[in-house]
Formats: structure tokens, sequence, C-alpha cells
């Protein structure tokens, strides 16, 4: 956990706590333990990156046996599945807590590749973000927030600027390494971003969400960038009437056969019946929603 956030972990923020930390504070709990905390570039990096996606699809090998699919020996899944489902679970701990700071402390976490590192669990995934101690624990974002001087944009840009920023550098990293493009990583990410600005109004903190809904609601950013966050889910009725808020764009893991439609694909509205996922258990749940199968 990190000392700069204790005000968030009560409520339904308590279950984050431990997803993010510093290497500092891992180093002083006997219970806990560097092994398998890597840097971020590391991780990123080509090879490290083609490990884990291997490692990862192990376990959907092993489903697709279990299950009895069509193939005796079922083909290692999609390449492009995997990572977009292995970034999932990157992309969830850069969002929950750090948007949660943002938006309720008005505080802005070192998320920058230079100051992360990221502990690696089963099949892996990430399971934890832990940031350098020279980083410190972040930066307030009131006194650019209050230098906006109340116009609406620049006060986006003081609350969202960098924040997108370290986003962008990570799926920056993401996209060389097959053939999706940002705007799957992105929604990934967006997923996320709606899910916990859903959860914080649910608590009674529309105020403080607002920030963020105007954002989605920004098709352009200040540097003249189109906002990747732009509106990422629809509502849409389906030809029976029922009503859907699918995301704007597929995260593809349709193609892990074993896993097929998530409950907001926007390729499965139309389809008379879709696959679902299998129920989580509550606490991880809690962070990814209905986005990954139980790993």
């Amino acid at each position: 956990m990190i000392d700069a956030l204790s005000p968030l972990y009560s409520g339904p923020l308590a279950a984050y706590r431990d997803l993010i930390t510093s290497r500092a504070r891992v180093q002083a709990d006997a219970a806990l333990s560097l092994d398998g905390v890597i840097s971020a570039r590391e991780v990123l990096s080509p090879g490290w990156l083609s490990a884990c996606i291997a490692v990862h699809g192990l376990q959907y090998q092993d489903q697709q046996s279990e299950e009895g699919l069509r193939h005796p020996a079922p083909a290692s899944p999609d390449e492009r599945a995997l990572l977009s489902q292995w970034s999932k679970y990157l992309l969830s701990s850069m969002v929950s807590l750090p948007l949660a700071a943002n938006l309720l402390l008005d505080h802005q976490l070192p998320l920058e590749l230079r100051h992360l590192s990221l502990r690696l669990g089963d099949n892996g995934v990430v399971t934890q973000l832990v940031l350098d101690d020279a980083a410190g624990q972040g930066d307030s974002l009131t006194p650019g927030i209050m230098a906006a001087g109340g116009d609406e944009v620049a006060m986006l840009d003081a609350r969202f600027g960098h924040y997108l920023a370290q986003l962008d550098a990570v799926i920056a990293r993401l996209v060389p390494h097959t053939s999706l493009g940002a705007k799957v990583f992105w929604s990934n990410a967006a997923h996320y971003f709606v899910y916990i600005v859903g959860m914080m109004e649910e608590q009674g903190w529309a105020q403080q969400a607002a920030p963020a809904r105007q954002l989605m609601a920004t098709r352009v950013l200040t540097n003249g960038r189109r906002n990747p966050l732009y509106q990422p889910i629809s509502t849409v009725m389906d030809r029976h009437g029922e009503r859907h808020t699918p995301r704007k764009v597929c995260c593809v893991r349709y193609r892990i056969e074993c896993l097929g439609y998530c409950d907001n694909c926007p390729l499965s509205i139309e389809r008379p019946v879709a696959k679902r996922t299998k129920p989580l258990s509550a606490t991880r749940a809690k962070l990814i929603y209905s986005d990954l199968s139980e790993s």
C-alpha cells in the first residue's frame, strides 16, 4: 500500500489497497519479497512480453482440453487476444487506485516507466505495481488545477494530462508486439476507467467523478490530439429491444476459444446466444468487473 493513498482504503476501494506499493515497503515487510518484481521497462520489452504471454496462454490451452473442444490437442490461443487479455491486468492496476486518487485526493502517482516495477504472479500476469523510492509517492494536482483559473479545458489538462501520458507510454510499448492497434489497449484501459467512475457515482461521489465524465465527453485534447478516452462506450438497443452498453472497440478476447464474448462486446449484441465469462472471485471481480476470466 501507499501511505499517501490511505484515505482511499475504505469502502469499495479497500479491495485495491495492495495493488500499488513501494519498493521500501516491500523490503521492510518480512511477509513480502522482491521475487517476481521486475522493472516495467524490462517486462514490456519484446523478450519478456513474449515470455509473459506464452505463460499466460498455457491456462487457456488447459481449459480447452478440459472442456473437450473439437481439437484433441488445441492450438495455442491467438497471440493478439492473449496480449489484450494480459494487458488488462496491467491497465486495470494503472487505472483503479490512480484514478480514484486523482479524483478524490487530487493526487498524481508517479507511474512513469522509469519509476515503475511490476510484480508478476501466476500465469505471467501483473499483480502489483511497485514504485521506486526515488520517485516518492506522487504530487498534488491542486496547484495546477487552481492555476487553470476555472477554464474547463485547462483544468482537464492539469488533472489528466500527465496521467494520460503515463498510460500512453505503456500502450506504446504494447502496440509493436502484435498487429493490434493502440485503440484496443486504450479501450481496455477505458473499460476500467468507466467502471471506477461508475463505482464512485454509486458511492455518492458524483461531483468528484464529474471531471472524468467531462474528459470522456471531450473529443480533442489541449495538445490537439484526439482523446483516446472519448466516449469509450455507447448505448444501443438490439433487435429484441434490449439495452446494451458495449465498448466501441472489441478487445478480441473471443479469439481465445474457451473465453468467448465478454458482456460488453460490441460484436455479440445481435447474437442470439453469446458465451459469457465464468463467475470471478469476489475480490478480483471488484477490480476487473466482467472483463477477465478466472486466472
